[in-house]
């Protein structure tokens, strides 16, 4: 484990060079080296070796073509996965899932990697690779749950499209991305997001403020009319039982406030700010937050609010940096810093990661 820390690290380090002009394509190199890491890991992460192990079934198999499109040879019916291994099978036989974990590494990354580049100024690029690496459930739980996180890379992708309104292109990467993980097909309304209005973004942030409040205090009602409609999905079921194992959140104190600054400021920059781009890219990180009431109870509800999440990898150094007075944006920036340390170390020592994730091992062992 030490080893993805110290990477991270320097990372962090090698794109802040950048930032000061110091080091040409430092946040390039970081990227690599992180990349490099998830290319080359090997039972490293919760959902590792069940993955593996369905490669070997689908080599197994000896599946055709058109066999990778029915359905029902894949769990939740979830034929984009099938193909991505089907091909690296096909390409490296038993192999092939060190290939195909390869491929989504560096498809991932790059993703990430220009995503920042793209929506974040510069001088806070440092701050975006932090959130990304050290918000323990983008980078780190990436190297665990390879369906869902190739999902989210896609869906963070489509944003491209989605400002753009090239709503035909959007709704194939999120269609695409459905294939690989169920999940995703909640996604396809974000696809036309853009033809709101954003000269009421105020108004929707004070609409999200509420909602959130009206769904913390009818929260438990909520959930347990959630827990009723997912009951009569097999598939959702399916993804509830999975997810049992992976803790929620247990109880909202002191330290859930705190994490709730973010959310707080987000709302405050929408009434100040005229950049529509922004302004929706703080909007879709904020419904992240909205479903955090049923996160309680429903892991599995608190994992498809990553899709949001993850937006805040751009959202929030943008949200922070509209604090003029410099004493409160180093003190809020610096509790946001120390909660993530928290949050990261928490998952380190969490039961259900800990074994999972206590040394890390490389694919040449098995070559």
């Amino acid at each position: 484990m030490q080893i993805v820390i110290i990477v991270s690290i320097l990372c962090l380090i090698l794109t802040q060079l950048e930032t000061q002009k110091i080091l040409s394509k430092g946040m390039f190199i970081g990227f690599c080296c992180i990349t490099i890491l998830y290319c080359i890991h090997y039972d490293f992460g919760t959902d590792y070796m069940t993955y593996y192990q369905e490669f070997q079934n689908v080599v197994s198999f000896s599946y055709s073509l058109r066999d990778v499109f029915i359905l029902d040879n894949w769990r939740n019916g979830e034929y984009g996965w099938g193909l991505l291994q089907w091909l690296c099978a096909s390409i490296a036989g038993k192999n092939g899932f060190f290939l195909l974990v390869i491929v989504n590494s560096i498809v991932e990354n790059v993703i990430i990697y220009k995503f920042i580049r793209k929506y974040t100024e510069s001088q806070y690029w440092c701050f975006s690779v932090f959130v990304y690496l050290f918000t323990a459930t983008f980078y780190l739980l990436g190297f665990s749950m390879m369906r869902q996180w190739l999902a989210m890379c896609l869906f963070l992708w489509s944003f491209d499209f989605i400002i753009e309104k090239k709503v035909v292109r959007a709704l194939i990467i999120i269609y695409f991305a459905s294939t690989i993980h169920h999940t995703a097909s909640i996604l396809i309304p974000i696809a036309f997001i853009s033809f709101l209005p954003m000269k009421y973004a105020k108004y929707y942030g004070v609409f999200f403020l509420f909602l959130f409040v009206l769904l913390m205090l009818k929260g438990d009602f909520l959930n347990s009319a959630l827990e009723m409609l997912t009951a009569q999905s097999e598939t959702i079921d399916n993804y509830i039982t999975n997810y049992d194992g992976y803790d929620a959140n247990k109880s909202f104190g002191v330290g859930f406030l705190i994490n709730l600054i973010p959310f707080f400021l987000s709302i405050f920059y929408l009434f100040n700010t005229k950049d529509d781009t922004k302004k929706l890219l703080v909007l879709l990180s904020c419904i992240g937050t909205m479903v955090v009431p049923f996160s309680q109870s429903l892991a599995m509800v608190k994992r498809m609010s990553l899709y949001f999440t993850l937006f805040s990898v751009g959202t929030v150094p943008i949200v922070y940096s509209t604090l003029n007075n410099k004493g409160i944006r180093l003190l809020l920036v610096s509790i946001f810093v120390f909660m993530q340390f928290v949050s990261y170390w928490g998952f380190l020592n969490d039961p259900s990661y800990q074994l999972h994730y206590s040394e890390f091992k490389t694919i040449f062992s098995q070559l």
